[in-house]
């Protein structure tokens, strides 16, 4: 694939870096920066650092840095080529495809081939639609009110009624049956001599991940007699996990971002009919209960969930088991309460948004729906049914994360169910001790279990440690003003000009060895991306990476004027600037000089006295010199 610099400059300048890790984990402003828990280590304190302005992001406990291609490469697992295609689509920036032939295929790894393999799956099911024989599912898709621009946008499709025509139509565009295998689209037959296509006369809605990479397909019953049941779904491969998965989440992101709550239905045809009638923030679990991995995906977004199942038992069913989950991970959690019989897509369809969004404005909180099921259960109508139902809520009420919540909860249970706060709260305290006690029978166990195996790791934890310690604390030689200017070299691209061109920069003018070699490597890069320039240069070692990372996104200024140079700095300040720091260079290298004169004095003959005498007055007239010449440049 052809991606010039200029294409990668202009991917680079439309991505915003916030929004690209902000998608993984939970960021939040601190100064210029965003900060959050690393995903690449076991983070308890905020230690990933983003920056906007220079397009990277910095662990400062574990070192992990980059730029956006290089969070999706590490984080992802996504190839350099994957990256630049996501963030490419993102912008909205078509790259070349000239040179990415049919041979290229083969060359992929196998993750990327089971990707490609679902992605031209997709597009065939979704051009297939157009055809004569899609008619069916067309007017299927007619009759539940999706629109030309909804079957566009969830790239809704049909999969034809042959035993092959999926296999032949991929194998002609390149693809082998392995991938085919690997991305679940085909199921090898009976006799295990050939394979068949697995999806066949379907309404195809392909699943995407979160970044819009399509991973798999849920496809549905169009013919009646088909025996194979309503729906049929992609099995997990290398590429779907359908417990980590939430349908329409990449289409629904950003308005659960903005609106900070998510709509929970169970089915596709929900999630689309609800995004047609406006609930954009509507998302479904994929193929399965929900689980704690897709609470997890879902928190980076929002920390509310509106739970809109089915109304039927098996709805309510689901609605609790997912309230316990999400209340358990540290969600708001608001029950949608709908009539018998019904759905969020059936209620859309015949009644528009109107009455769904009175069912939203009457959600129930998670006590009250409980309390009310358990009354029309009949659960509370004894005492030691009453006394049941209440250790229940209890244990989901111990559950929650942040322990704050729980007095409040207690007060309003005992509201709802007319019992004293003191006796719940004996309940509730009852409930704590017993969980510590079954904690450290567990950890006891789990220690006595592991104490053999830890005495083994050890002493390869000690090599490793040491190994990780050596490079994690790399550090390099350099003084005070040598770092201030290596970072407004790489920070700043008018000091980073001016450093290359007025001054005509010269590595000699830096002391230390590691200054002079980390000058040359900045200096000889353009200013323009320079930081994703260095950080995807393969001549550049990793350490020397890492330190320009670092450096330029370290709090710990090593400069009172940093702060005043970083505020925008008029260029004339800024030349002055560079001027004292370079004036400070020679200063520090004329006093040395004159420091080792001094040692040569002891114990000399009075002639090589005066001359060294002479050639420390000569040096303090270079320094003068230096001084009134950066004081008029």
């Amino acid at each position: 694939m052809n991606i010039t610099e200029d294409i990668k400059r202009q991917i680079l300048s439309r991505t915003d870096i916030v929004e690209i890790v902000g998608e993984a984990i939970d960021l939040r402003q601190k100064g210029r920066n965003f900060v959050g828990l690393c995903p690449f280590h076991n983070d308890t304190h905020p230690s990933m650092n983003v920056n906007r302005d220079l397009g990277i992001y910095k662990c400062f406990a574990c070192g992990a840095g980059g730029d956006s291609i290089s969070f999706l490469m590490n984080y992802h697992r996504l190839s350099y080529i994957e990256s630049m295609q996501l963030l490419a689509k993102r912008a909205g920036i078509v790259i070349p495809d000239d040179s990415y032939e049919k041979k290229d295929k083969g060359q992929a790894s196998k993750i990327e081939q089971a990707l490609n393999t679902i992605s031209a799956a997709a597009v065939f099911f979704h051009r297939f639609l157009e055809t004569p024989p899609g008619s069916i599912a067309r007017s299927f898709y007619t009759k539940r009110g999706f629109t030309d621009s909804q079957i566009k946008e969830f790239m809704l499709g049909y999969s034809p009624d042959s035993w092959d025509s999926t296999i032949n139509e991929l194998k002609k565009q390149g693809f082998t049956e392995t991938a085919l295998d690997d991305a679940g689209l085909i199921v090898r037959n009976e006799a295990n001599t050939s394979y068949y296509d697995r999806f066949r006369n379907r309404a195809m809605f392909p699943i995407q991940d979160y970044l819009g990479k399509v991973i798999a397909f849920g496809a549905r019953q169009l013919n009646p007699d088909d025996k194979m049941g309503k729906y049929i779904n992609s099995p997990q491969t290398i590429v779907y996990d359908k417990s980590q998965s939430l349908y329409g989440l990449f289409q629904a992101k950003n308005d659960i971002r903005s609106r900070k709550f998510a709509i929970l239905v169970e089915g596709y045809a929900d999630v689309i009919s609800m995004h047609q009638a406006g609930f954009k923030n509507t998302i479904a679990s994929s193929g399965t209960a929900l689980t704690k991995e897709q609470l997890d995906l879902l928190y980076r977004y929002c920390k509310k969930i509106y739970i809109a199942y089915d109304s039927d038992t098996a709805g309510i069913s689901a609605a609790e088991r997912a309230l316990e989950l999400a209340k358990e991970k540290g969600f708001e959690v608001m029950i949608v309460r709908l009539p018998d019989g019904e759905d969020p897509d059936s209620i859309v369809q015949k009644h528009g948004n109107k009455l769904m969004n009175t069912f939203l404005d009457h959600a129930q909180p998670f006590l009250n729906f409980k309390i009310d099921l358990l009354e029309k259960s009949g659960a509370l109508s004894t005492p030691s049914g009453k006394s049941e139902a209440v250790r229940k809520i209890i244990r989901i009420i111990s559950s929650i994360p942040d322990r704050l919540q729980h007095d409040e909860y207690i007060r309003q249970l005992s509201s709802l169910m007319q019992i004293s706060e003191t006796q719940l709260k004996q309940v509730y305290n009852e409930k704590l001790v017993q969980e510590k006690k079954t904690r450290q029978k567990q950890t006891s166990k789990l220690q006595s279990n592991a104490i053999d195996e830890r005495k083994e790791d050890e002493k390869d934890n000690v090599k490793t440690n040491d190994r990780n310690s050596k490079q994690k604390s790399k550090s390099f030689d350099l003084l005070n003003e040598e770092m201030v200017l290596l970072r407004i070299a790489l920070t700043d691209s008018a000091a980073h000009n001016l450093l290359k061109d007025r001054f005509e920069f010269v590595k000699e003018k830096f002391i230390s060895d590691d200054g002079k070699r980390l000058m040359s490597v900045v200096l000889s890069q353009s200013s323009e991306l320079l930081l994703n320039n260095l950080l995807h240069n393969d001549e550049i070692s990793e350490e020397d990476k890492d330190f320009f990372t670092q450096l330029s996104m370290n709090e710990e200024h090593p400069s009172i004027q940093w702060s005043r140079f970083r505020n925008n700095m008029p260029e004339n300040d800024l030349i002055r600037f560079i001027q004292d720091l370079l004036y400070r260079l020679e200063q520090i290298q004329i006093d040395n000089q004159k420091e080792k004169i001094g040692i040569q004095q002891f114990n000399v003959p009075v002639e090589r006295q005066l001359e060294l005498v002479k050639k420390i007055k000569e040096l303090d007239e270079k320094l003068i010199k230096l001084k009134k010449f950066y004081e008029i440049q």
